[in-house]
């Protein structure tokens, strides 16, 4: 998958997860079928982001009536992250997810944040979209 069809199908299927508290950022993609997310993660890894494919079996509880294998794709770390949203930001329409990058700009760029090279660096090159 390319950078362009990597943003349309997280801005459709993936998710950020952004825990400024814990400095924890990662991308995640979910989906029922691998080979999609085979495809993706591929894709990510040939841009030079890495990116790994988890598999979750989902059972039966008492709430709830499923028994299901989802697939995740999910890159982590801040710079991995930066990196994936400086290739996709071009493609990028969603109007929650353009939120939740400027709010990630806003949490690198707080002071408290300025303290470690990686997050600076992040919080420079996210200026760029």
């Amino acid at each position: 998958m390319t950078a362009a069809e990597r943003a349309v199908w997280e801005d459709g299927e993936g998710s950020f997860s952004f825990y400024g508290k814990r400095s924890v950022c990662m991308i995640r993609t979910s989906q029922a079928e691998r080979g999609i997310l085979e495809d993706y993660r591929d894709g990510a890894v040939l841009d030079g982001v890495p990116c790994s494919l988890n598999i979750e079996h989902r059972h039966q509880t008492q709430l709830f009536n499923y028994n299901i294998t989802m697939y995740y794709t999910q890159i982590s770390g801040i710079t991995n992250v930066v990196r994936e949203l400086l290739l996709t930001s071009p493609w990028r329409r969603h109007a929650d997810k353009l939120k939740r990058i400027e709010e990630l700009k806003k949490t690198l760029a707080a002071p408290d944040k300025q303290g470690e090279r990686k997050m600076r660096e992040a919080a420079r090159a996210l200026r760029a979209i």
